[in-house]
């Protein structure tokens, strides 16, 4: 492999990701990929992602919209995100309020195509 290409969400596990990158293959080789899926925290994200690139000294992210048919807390503030619940709630089971099906192959699936290219 001559580079890599990182999903880069400007959250701490990403952060990491990238850095491991630079270390493996250098500033040059590496790309960040951003992906704006209609997320409420979009704009707070794009601008860690930048601060991120500057500061690892890659070039600025690839940005890429995605269209989900569908919506949840993360991406529609009228639906309210589940807070004040009690551990065992959290421990009950069952399927998180948060969770957005498929976001995550959608987004794979994106950046292989983006990366094979």
């Amino acid at each position: 492999m001559s580079g890599a290409l990182v999903l880069l969400s400007g959250g701490m596990d990403s952060a990491v990701c990238l850095y491991e990158a630079i270390e493996a293959h250098g500033t040059v080789a590496v790309e960040c990929l951003f992906f704006d899926w209609g997320q409420l925290a979009v704009e707070q994200e794009r601008r860690c992602c930048s601060a991120l690139c500057r500061a690892a000294g890659v070039a600025p992210q690839i940005e890429v919209e995605l269209h989900f048919p569908y919506r949840g807390p993360l991406t529609d503030e009228s639906l309210g995100m589940p807070r004040g619940r009690t551990p065992s709630q959290i421990s009950g089971g069952g399927v998180e309020a948060t969770f957005f099906p498929g976001r995550n192959l959608v987004m794979l699936a994106s950046a292989f195509g983006i990366a094979a290219a």
